[in-house]
């Protein structure tokens, strides 16, 4: 309806009847006002509290909807979960639009990586799996690298189209969003939500731009292989990179185990001792152990102890992780990636492992990113 309001955080339709459905807010606020923000929006920007709403992914594709020709979709990808970022479905929007492939988060990475390097890895990855692009732009919104090279171009086509930005979420849309509306001179003093927290954005948020143009922010999509859908808000913060990562490095023989934290852990069956080098947020305790008739017990205990994060509610010992077995032929550095908690750069092959973590994580390997062969 035309009289609707919407939040500007989160762009879901204000209501005053059902604190736990998107929009809420309480009845004794002056809904007059042009800027309102839901009660879920409010405490995320004022005091970072969330309460989780998720969308349901077949809603998601019908919000997605592109209508018309000739927009430009800017697809953003985190560096960090690169493969725990990708829309198979985005091809379908490729025909009558433009798209700009937007690696974010280059700024918790290692500046000693190779920006060339990392960038034939993308291309090599995006071909494999069939994503459709016109340009990549390896970008951070934090420190603003290389963001002017994004600006050029989206500068180079044509300035009266609409901005979508599309993405799964945590991969910093409304960051990018946000750094885009200071940039150019725009018809509103909106910035959207931001967040450590999935499903930030609820309902698509028109917002106007440049001109005739609009950006249009679209909810995050829910890739059920990301680990941080089976953790507790208030251990989002140990998982979710935001500052550069210190890789730790890690000689393992056979018949040793890595813990991360208490949500995750590598068993070394057999194979030739080499060196694994962890990525993941700084705050994830480490412990390499012996594997032996004991190691599942000692797992238990340090799931108890406040030491140990991440942690998850609904992990309480080590049968309630389900177990992937893991096999590296003998090949170039190869990247174990425990989809949205770490990737741990193996430097030889030839090994046997179990790799346990929440079920419906994603667990796989890649060619590795970031390191020299």
């Amino acid at each position: 309806m035309a009289n609707e309001k919407v939040c500007n955080g989160c762009g879901a339709i204000i209501q005053t009847i059902d604190e736990d459905l998107p929009g809420y807010v309480p009845s004794n606020i002056l809904l007059s006002k042009d800027k309102i923000f839901c009660q879920r929006c409010f405490k995320l920007r004022n005091y970072n509290e969330n309460k989780s709403i998720v969308i349901d992914n077949n809603e998601y594709m019908n919000i997605l909807e592109i209508p018309g020709k000739n927009n430009l979709i800017l697809y953003v990808i985190d560096l960090f979960n690169f493969h725990g970022s990708l829309i198979n479905e985005i091809k379908k929007y490729k025909e009558n639009n433009k798209i700009i492939v937007v690696i974010n988060k280059i700024d918790i990475f290692p500046k000693s990586i190779n920006i060339n390097r990392v960038l034939i890895k993308i291309r090599d990855q995006l071909d494999k799996y069939d994503i459709p692009y016109d340009s990549i732009e390896i970008i951070s919104t934090k420190n603003n690298f290389h963001f002017d090279d994004l600006i050029a171009r989206i500068k180079k086509t044509d300035s009266s189209k609409n901005i979508y930005i599309i993405g799964n979420a945590n991969v910093g849309k409304s960051s990018i969003i946000n750094s885009l509306l200071k940039y150019y001179k725009n018809d509103t003093n909106v910035f959207v939500t931001t967040s450590v927290y999935p499903g930030t954005t609820l309902k698509t948020l028109k917002i106007p731009f440049s001109d005739n143009s609009f950006l249009y922010d679209t909810p995050g999509l829910f890739n059920s292989k990301n680990i941080y859908h089976y953790i507790d808000s208030k251990n989002l913060k140990y998982i979710l990179p935001q500052k550069e990562i210190k890789p730790q490095v890690f000689q393992l023989n056979n018949k040793q185990s890595l813990f991360l934290g208490s949500i995750a852990r590598i068993d070394f069956i057999d194979g030739n001792s080499t060196s694994f080098i962890v990525y993941c947020n700084n705050q994830v305790k480490l412990h390499r152990a012996k594997l032996d008739e004991k190691t599942n017990e000692k797992f238990n205990k340090f799931i108890l102890d406040k030491v140990f994060i991440p942690k998850s509610k609904i992990i309480n010992n080590i049968d309630d992780l389900q177990k992937t077995e893991i096999y590296i032929p003998e090949s170039k550095r190869t990247s174990l990636i425990i989809s949205g908690l770490a990737f741990i750069d193996i430097m030889k092959g030839n090994v046997n492992l179990n790799v346990y973590a929440p079920k419906g994580t994603g667990i796989s390997i890649q060619e590795s990113f970031i390191g020299e062969d």
